[in-house]
């Protein structure tokens, strides 16, 4: 399969996410990416995967970066949404 956002092929399924307008899977740094887009960040923040689909903007509030508030939520895939080539490679694993 290739990803939707850079046209690359996706080697690992298991670690792409669906894109964020589609079902058709992406690179998780590609999401990452597209996701951090527009998100303009203090020094001590940083954007996340935090899961269910979504990524945060998050401050730390230490230097060993181990405590840390959600400051915004950034959505990216629809929760609950059953996609084929998820439900396909739930099969393969026998999950």
């Amino acid at each position: 399969m290739e990803c939707s956002i850079c046209g690359k092929q996706i080697f690992d399924l298991s670690s792409a996410m669906s894109g964020r307008e589609g079902s058709a899977p992406v690179h998780f740094d590609c999401a990452l990416t597209q996701a951090s887009e527009g998100e303009r960040l203090e020094p001590n923040e940083k954007i996340t995967y935090i899961g269910r689909g979504a990524f945060a903007v998050v401050e730390f509030r230490d230097r060993s970066m181990t405590s840390f508030i959600v400051k915004r939520r950034i959505q990216w895939e629809r929760e609950g949404e059953k996609l084929d080539w998820r439900k396909t490679l739930q099969q393969r694993v026998g999950l």
